[in-house]
């Protein structure tokens, strides 16, 4: 979309590391609002020490989105 009409109904699952995924929750929500997501899920068998979780935002088409530098470092509710 252009003009900065929001989009709606970006969805990610998102696996990995904690580490992993507090910055990937830091790049998303620099980008957008979160709408909702799951909590984190181990993994199991070879990938024990990894997560998944899932999230749905709310983005706005914009070519620059600047980052806050007191970005929270996790998404809220999103701890293992």
């Amino acid at each position: 979309m252009t003009g900065g009409n929001p989009l709606t109904g970006l969805e990610v699952w998102l696996i990995g590391t904690p580490a992993e995924l507090d910055a990937a929750a830091r790049a998303l929500t620099s980008i957008g609002h979160v709408l909702h997501h799951t909590g984190r899920t181990a993994l199991a068998d070879n990938d024990t020490g990894r997560y998944s979780t899932y999230a749905w935002l709310h983005v706005t088409a914009t070519a620059d989105h600047p980052v806050p530098a007191n970005r929270p470092a996790t998404l809220p509710n999103l701890t293992a």
